[in-house]
Order: C-alpha cells, then structure tokens, then sequence
C-alpha cells in the first residue's frame, strides 16, 4: 500500500505527559553525554513543542557554544528561530 506524503509528515497526537517525562530521560542522557548531537536534536524537538522556550534557548545556545564547527550552522539557526518566537 502506497502511503501519500501528506500521511508521512503527520505526527501522532502530542502526549504532554508523555513528553515531559521524555524531556527528564533525555535531559539525563545529555549530562552524561553532552556532545551527543541526537539526543540534543530531540530534546529540542520536544521542548519546542511543549512552549518551554527558556529551556529550548538555553540547550541551543549551549549547543552553539559547544558543537563541532560543522555542527554549529544548524543549532545557530534553531536558536535564532527561538528568538524570533
């Protein structure tokens, strides 16, 4: 069955709960990981969801901060977007 690109791109219902307690498991990944870009990405995925735009500044500057140069592009860019919010 062939799936339409309009059925990909819809996320599944937003979870607060759930994603909260996912923002906690990640949050504790990345302090015994901090350079993990992934968990980074996911993270900000999440709180930018949520609204927690402090939260969502304050790891995007710090990944600006701390990521490979190659790297830096990108968290600039999401940190920019935030401020813009």
């Amino acid at each position: 069955m062939a799936h339409s690109p309009a059925a990909e791109s819809v996320r599944p219902p937003f979870d607060e709960a759930a994603a909260e307690l996912r923002v906690e498991e990640l949050s504790n990944k990345l302090r015994g990981d901090p350079n993990n870009a992934d968990i980074s990405r996911e993270l900000a995925d999440i709180l930018e969801r949520l609204g927690r735009d402090l939260d969502l500044l304050a790891l995007l500057s710090a990944r600006v901060d701390e990521a490979p140069p190659d790297e830096r592009p990108e968290w600039l860019a999401a940190r920019q977007r935030t401020l813009l919010r």
